[in-house]
């Protein structure tokens, strides 16, 4: 059964539709070890103390650190109709009053269930970085392949 909304935890769509460079690798890294410290133990409450604590910092900024290059990445692989959907959503829940806060945190339905499966199941093709080298191997293909005899 295929939910009527689906979402990914932002690691996830980090790991799945961006490049791994080494500040995302970081980044993640980061994001485990302090969801792990604070929230799969339920300390959500050193978000309201201040100040923050320099780790804390660090996470909340890496958590935005790659919002404009996903941006980008979910704009090349999604239908216009959906990043339409999404944008308007998104501005619709950024407006939104004080008062409806809670319904903030609320996932909003913004895909139809017929969309789901075709989504679910669409393999991410992250941006090639590698460069040719003349000899029919990218430059990342040498280097992944240069102890194991190729």
């Amino acid at each position: 059964r295929i939910p009527t909304t689906y979402v990914l935890t932002l690691d996830k769509v980090l790991s799945s539709y961006l490049p791994r460079t080494p500040a995302l690798a970081e980044d993640l890294v980061l994001g485990y070890e302090v969801s792990r410290a604070y929230h799969y133990t339920n300390r959500t409450e050193v978000w309201e103390q201040r100040p923050l604590t320099p780790e804390l910092l660090q996470y909340a900024a890496s958590d935005v650190r790659h919002l404009h290059q996903l941006q980008d990445a979910l704009n090349m692989k999604l239908p216009p109709s959906i990043v339409t959907k999404v944008r308007d959503a998104s501005t619709e829940r950024v407006l939104m009053p004080a008062a409806a806060a809670d319904r903030r945190a609320e996932a909003p339905t913004i895909v139809k269930k017929s969309d789901i499966s075709r989504l679910i199941y669409a393999r991410p093709t992250p941006p090639s970085t590698a460069t040719n080298t003349g000899d029919g191997k990218s430059a990342a293909g040498q280097a992944a392949g240069a102890g194991d005899g190729n």
